[in-house]
């Protein structure tokens, strides 16, 4: 496994929120008064990577602000991540924008069932196959990420499915 290390997050329209924040030493504490973005920043780094905000919620969950009605005219939402990955800067950036359509001969919009996605890798636009070969080949196995990002991930895959919980971590750790 590689040495990654976050350098910067800007989250833009995420959940309602707008955030820039730059992490200059190789610990780094988040303190903050509630409702400030603390639990979106975690989320975030976890969309980019793997596409869920949450190991139990769905794929597009909660990507945009929920206090508002979303419409054709919801702006998109944007994370980029500044990190390094032994020593090299890399730029990923993951949009989500919330995609309706409009029935011929008619006014309304309509939600559609799915949204339109974007990832970039220093700048290139790539598939979600060519990210996840990405970030097998630059960082760890695609597979194995999530519960690396967030320890709430194999928690609830350890309640879900306790071998392929001890699979995920015998990846991690070697033989459990």
């Amino acid at each position: 496994m590689k040495n990654v290390k976050l350098n910067r997050i800007v989250v833009e329209n995420w959940r309602g929120k707008n955030l820039d924040v730059n992490f200059n030493d190789d610990v780094t504490k988040i303190s903050a008064k509630n409702e400030v973005g603390k639990t979106t920043l975690i989320n975030a780094w976890n969309w980019v990577f793997t596409s869920y905000t949450s190991p139990t919620s769905n794929k597009n969950e909660e990507l945009f602000d929920n206090r508002k009605p979303l419409t054709h005219e919801t702006p998109i939402a944007r994370v980029c991540l500044c990190i390094e990955i032994d020593g090299k800067e890399h730029t990923i950036e993951r949009t989500a924008k919330a995609k309706f359509t409009r029935p011929s001969g008619s006014v309304e919009y309509v939600k559609s069932s799915t949204d339109e996605y974007t990832i970039k890798v220093d700048g290139f636009t790539v598939a979600n196959k060519e990210f996840t070969q990405w970030v097998s080949d630059n960082i760890c196995d695609s597979a194995t990420l999530p519960f690396l990002l967030d320890g709430s991930f194999f928690t609830t895959l350890a309640e879900n499915d306790r071998v392929k919980a001890r699979k995920a971590l015998g990846k991690v750790v070697g033989e459990v």
